[in-house]
């Protein structure tokens, strides 16, 4: 079984642009543009109906310690009562919804969405932590006035998945499909954007650039993109500044078991935003938080990188893919969120091994699960079960120091 998810056939080593931007000019722009990152956000809300973030990495404790103070506030409520979720699918709604609706809180009600959301299942607690900040802002305030969240993602039937064809048409499905989806289920929460309803979309790379073009010229249509095409005068798009997936070239093995990811199909590194430049000129700074326009600064005029690079049209710069930069620390110190290990109870850990029985071959199972450490499929899951406190982020202890 094998789906290309991030290249398109290129085999040649890419060469990783970079910038002459003097280190002058990042500086400059951060004392004269730069806000506190939270007035940023409600300065965007103010002027547009959706803010976009791309977390940078969904396993990042800063992104979402930010959002949670972010939303659950009243300088929030004040502009916006909607809160959209890239990895939780719409069949999870009601979950979602006893879940806030409940008092006192029981976070049990959210075990079934957390354990829809992939193949084994959403194990980040700072989610859990984002909707518990909710449910508890809400408890005080008339329906009307609370805050709304809502899944958006594709339907996830893991019960129908019965085969490996399944499992691949299930991913090709998701990917060819799920930014529009997750478009129209927005749109329609926002009243086709009339700027009456607002709310921000918590989502990652794959689904935050506005306006990147591939080598023909034609755009890459991200979620974000829709709305930016569409409706480009009530989107805003911000990057968390964090460490950036830097692709090489296509691997030579393609034989490797997919994931959702597409990760086993390339040669990667991850790194920092114009080979340094940005985190050299935040580090100025003292690192202090701050959020920062790009167009019309250095950094948006940065060369792209990401997760598209091997596909891109040459040339394009940062203010291409987003609008505004959040910087919340120095990237290089980002700690991974702790788990949530209590979703897997027996009976899921039963229903995690039949959903991987399920969607690959024999041998490719053991590749999978071989890859990951451990010999057999019931090691693997209780390698997933195992609680893991916040730690440094792999990603974030492999960028190159910036005196490199």
């Amino acid at each position: 079984m094998r789906t290309i998810l991030l290249t398109a056939g290129l085999s040649t080593t890419l060469a990783i642009p970079t910038s002459a931007l003097t280190a002058d000019s990042f500086t400059t722009d951060i004392a004269e543009h730069g806000q506190a990152p939270a007035q940023f956000v409600y300065d965007a809300l103010d002027e547009h109906a959706l803010v976009i973030f791309d977390d940078g990495l969904h396993n990042l404790e800063a992104p979402w310690t930010f959002f949670r103070e972010l939303i659950a506030s009243e300088a929030f409520a004040m502009r916006a009562r909607h809160v959209f979720i890239e990895t939780w699918s719409v069949n999870d709604q009601p979950h979602i919804d006893a879940y806030l609706s409940t008092y006192p809180e029981d976070q049990t009600l959210l075990y079934p969405a957390m354990q829809n959301a992939a193949i084994h299942g959403w194990r980040y607690a700072s989610y859990i932590d984002l909707l518990s900040a909710i449910h508890a802002f809400n408890e005080n305030r008339a329906g009307d006035e609370r805050l709304q969240v809502h899944a958006v993602s594709t339907p996830a039937y893991w019960g129908e998945i019965e085969t490996p064809a399944d499992f691949e048409n299930y991913i090709g499905i998701a990917q060819s499909g799920r930014d529009g989806f997750m478009y129209s289920a927005i749109r329609r929460t926002l009243d086709n954007m009339s700027g009456e309803e607002r709310g921000v979309f918590l989502t990652n790379t794959r689904h935050a650039y506005t306006g990147l073009r591939s080598r023909d010229g034609q755009l890459f249509w991200n979620t974000a993109t829709y709305f930016a095409e569409r409706y480009p005068d009530q989107t805003y798009s911000i990057r968390i500044n964090a460490p950036f997936l830097i692709i090489e070239r296509e691997a030579g093995d393609q034989s490797s078991p997919a994931t959702g990811e597409g990760l086993e199909q390339i040669e990667y590194r991850w790194g920092r935003a114009d080979d340094g430049r940005w985190d050299a000129a935040f580090a100025t700074h003292q690192d202090m938080p701050v959020g920062i326009e790009l167009t019309g600064t250095s950094f948006g005029a940065s060369p792209y990188i990401g997760n598209l690079m091997l596909n891109a049209a040459p040339g394009q710069s940062m203010e291409d893919v987003y609008d505004g930069l959040i910087h919340l620390g120095p990237i290089s110190e980002m700690q991974t969120a702790r788990t949530f290990h209590e979703i897997y109870t027996p009976a899921y850990r039963a229903e995690v091994a039949r959903r991987y029985r399920n969607a690959y071959t024999p041998d490719d199972l053991q590749t999978y699960i071989e890859r990951n450490g451990v010999e057999t499929l019931e090691s693997f899951i209780e390698l997933l079960a195992e609680p893991d406190p916040s730690a440094p982020s792999a990603q974030a202890l492999s960028l190159p120091a910036l005196d490199d």
